[in-house]
């Protein structure tokens, strides 16, 4: 009995140890194989190749040059180092924010949580969140930007090809009557050298920021002023 007891211990003491804090560190060059976790996240060294990473309550980390294809935390952060290409990105509650050099072959999204992307990124769909600051620097995004609560800025030559919506927060499960009333009007900045190639769709009020006088004839206010 007491050895069953020793044993069972020692099981559950590093799990109880791991379940708020715990990193798993991929370190070996192998096969492009999927991992998860429910407490704890991943760290994965330079130069790796893997799949898909998911975290439930944990960050996830991307050093230099790393190929994964879809990353998603519910609970984390996603931080990217330098030349890292991935399938797409998405939290929940966190914030996703990339070193230079980023390629995206999907959607960068998030719900409670700003985006952050740095020069010579390229994002293949789109870029969304619902309560978060989008921010794109030298950046071309081959899809809309999204968000309903969130402030955006586009800047140093970043190039938009799809539209730029700011939705509305009417009869959003995720805004409630209070929420909406006591929410700030976002900011939406675009820089004299960023294009967008679409539209510009306000859903709701807008503090508006726009150097290019082109850009500002794009915008257009679908909602009761």
């Amino acid at each position: 009995m007491n050895k069953s007891r020793l044993t069972l211990a020692t099981i559950l003491i590093p799990i109880m140890l791991c379940t708020s804090s715990c990193i798993i560190h991929v370190n070996a060059q192998g096969e492009q194989q999927d991992k998860s976790s429910v407490f704890g996240g991943f760290s994965i060294s330079k130069e790796r190749q893997v799949g898909d990473l998911s975290s439930i309550n944990g960050g996830i980390t991307l050093q230099d040059e790393v190929i994964a294809k879809d990353v998603s935390t519910v609970n984390g952060g996603i931080k990217i180092g330098k030349n890292v290409e991935v399938s797409a990105l998405s939290t929940v509650n966190g914030n996703i924010k990339s070193a230079e050099g980023l390629t995206v072959q999907g959607e960068v999204s998030t719900v409670n949580g700003n985006i952050e992307i740095q020069k010579n990124s390229q994002i293949n769909n789109q870029v969304s969140t619902v309560n978060g600051d989008i921010t794109l620097t030298t950046s071309v995004v081959n899809g809309d930007i999204e968000t309903t609560n969130g402030d955006i800025s586009l800047k140093l030559a970043t190039k938009i090809a799809g539209d730029i919506i700011v939705k509305s927060t009417n009869n959003s499960w995720w805004d409630s009557e209070d929420n909406h009333n006591n929410s700030q009007t976002p900011t939406l900045k675009i820089d004299s050298s960023s294009t967008v190639e679409g539209k510009i769709i306000l859903e709701r009020e807008v503090n508006l920021q726009i150097e290019s006088a082109e850009l500002l004839n794009k915008v257009e206010h679908n909602y009761t002023k």
